[in-house]
């Protein structure tokens, strides 16, 4: 049987939805960047940064909160930081490019 392609789309924004709470479950820096809290989570990313400095994923996560916050050249650091460590993180090219649009 085949959906519409309206609930198709629903049900698929319904799995991607889901997925992203257990994923803020999952990282608190995420859930506190999706607060608006970004000195605090600036801290927690500081602290899980010095326990694992070569994960690139958390260097882009670092990279888009100074995005936020407007502080550009960090972004921008941290994003080729980031791409140093992981030429394939996603995050740190989409960081990279808010970093060098602001």
């Amino acid at each position: 049987m085949r959906l519409p392609k309206l609930m198709y789309f629903g049900a698929t924004i319904g799995i991607l939805m889901t997925a992203a709470a257990e994923a803020n479950q999952a990282n608190p820096a995420e859930s506190l960047i999706d607060q608006h809290k970004y000195a605090d989570a600036t801290a927690l990313l500081d602290k899980a940064i010095g326990k694992d400095p070569k994960n690139a994923e958390l260097l882009a996560q670092r990279a888009r909160v100074y995005g936020y916050l407007r502080q550009w050249t960090k972004c921008i650091s941290e994003s080729d930081a980031a791409l140093r460590l992981d030429q394939k993180c996603v995050n740190a090219y989409i960081s990279r490019a808010a970093g060098n649009a602001g």
